[in-house]
């Protein structure tokens, strides 16, 4: 969990908490043996429930490289609480992060 990448679409930090003022919320991971044509996708969830879902299909193979997905409040409110964002490879799931929404 990130609240930005760099040009190298890595991570700019490693933050697992968010306020509901915070302007983005972004999820990094390192991608290893991930074929071209792969979708990748995540699954945000607030509470147990999907809140906003967004996927892409590999243009390439990836192996090292960092991807990311990002949500802001144009996707969904940042009410407060326990979130988790779920990153799935071809509808399967890799990993699963939790982190929290809270008042400073």
């Amino acid at each position: 969990m990130a609240s930005g990448v760099g040009s190298d679409d890595c991570a700019l930090d490693v933050n697992p908490r968010f306020t509901p003022s915070s302007a983005a919320i972004y999820v990094v991971a390192n991608a290893y043996k991930i074929p071209a044509g792969a979708t990748i996708s995540s699954s945000w969830q607030r509470a147990n429930t999907e809140v906003a879902l967004f996927s892409f299909d590999a243009q390439r193979a990836i192996n090292g490289s960092c991807i990311w997905f990002f949500i802001d409040q144009s996707d969904t409110p940042f009410f407060s609480g326990s979130w988790s964002v779920e990153l799935r490879l071809d509808g399967a799931a890799l990993a699963v992060m939790p982190f929290q929404i809270a008042e400073n």
